[in-house]
């Protein structure tokens, strides 16, 4: 493993860079791998491993998979979206 070559989310130097140190401490502490998570979400382990390393900006749609594999989904709903915008995007993901 290459956890050595990890951005340490206090180190960012980009916005990419440090959502997806980010992620990958959310992706550790909930105890998955990339292999793991590329499974649970349907995307590549390169394209994961690309957006934990900030080397790509990942979408909307790449974002919340990123985390419903996570099970971290309620969370994010919870503390940041309205029950509107919560409705809305519940909306969206079913399609």
């Amino acid at each position: 493993r290459n956890y050595h070559k990890m951005i340490d989310p206090a180190a960012a130097q980009t916005p990419a860079q440090l959502i997806g140190a980010l992620f990958r401490q959310l992706r550790l502490a909930e105890g998955f791998t990339l292999r793991q998570l590329a499974e649970r979400t349907g995307a590549s382990i390169s394209t994961l491993s690309d957006f934990e390393h900030g080397r790509k900006d990942p979408s909307l749609s790449t974002l919340t998979r990123y985390l419903a594999g996570l099970n971290q989904r309620l969370l994010i709903y919870n503390r940041y979206l309205n029950e509107t915008q919560r409705q809305a995007l519940e909306r969206i993901l079913k399609d």
